[in-house]
């Protein structure tokens, strides 16, 4: 796919946001984009929206691969499906759950959908750009350090905390939203035989931890 489509798709998108919003006067930046040699499984550009000189959205758009040789090889329709699921629905629901229990802010981490769309070979997001929200994108070549490493599962901690609360007070509800989906990472692992490298990796991981003491970290992992 050119990125002349992508930029094509991107302002079509765009208009059809601004038009659900009553904006018919706007202007368009594309402030940068990923390339082939990043490795992600779909294309982003982080662009700007200017309504008026005071009125601008920072966004970011993410788009999957067109060329079908490479969706069958990476399951990018299963994960493109299931993350429109979570912005289009599963989101909003947990956010209005949050809100009847009062505790608004709980999922600031998550940036704000301004646009879906499931078009066959076409799935797309438009996401605020949370570096206006003073977010900084961790430089993924970098190895971090246990701060990153407890940040990172204290998000996650509240993610899943979130979800098995919803779970547990509305089990009907949870199953209804869930019904559909697919593990696109167990289809991904499964098809490029990722469970015995992991496998290997993770018996390294167990004697290290037998090394230093930690038997009981072994044992939970076993059981």
């Amino acid at each position: 796919m050119s990125s002349m489509e992508v930029i094509n798709d991107l302002k079509q998108m765009v208009q059809q946001m601004t038009k659900a919003s009553g904006i018919d006067k706007y202007t368009i930046d594309i402030e940068g984009k990923t390339d082939c040699s990043d490795g992600y499984i779909g294309d982003i550009v982080f662009f700007t929206v200017t309504e008026t000189a005071d009125k601008r959205l920072h966004l970011v758009l993410k788009t999957c691969k067109r060329n079908e040789t490479f969706r069958k090889a990476t399951c990018v329709d299963v994960s493109y499906t299931r993350e429109l699921c979570l912005y289009a629905d599963i989101f909003p629901t947990l956010e209005l759950f949050l809100k009847q229990n009062c505790m608004n802010g709980f999922l600031d981490f998550v940036p704000k959908a301004r646009f879906t769309s499931n078009i066959p070979n076409r799935e797309s997001l438009i996401l605020d750009n949370l570096k206006y929200q003073n977010f900084r994108l961790y430089e993924r070549t970098s190895t971090m350090d246990l701060d990153h490493i407890e940040l990172i599962f204290e998000t996650y901690g509240k993610w899943h905390g979130l979800s098995m609360a919803y779970k547990d007070q509305y089990p009907e509800k949870f199953a209804e939203m869930t019904k559909n989906w697919v593990d696109a990472k167990y289809l991904l692992w499964t098809k490029f035989e990722m469970f015995e490298y992991f496998k290997k990796e993770f018996s390294v991981v167990m004697e290290m931890l037998k090394n230093c003491g930690r038997s009981d970290l072994v044992n939970i992992y076993r059981n």
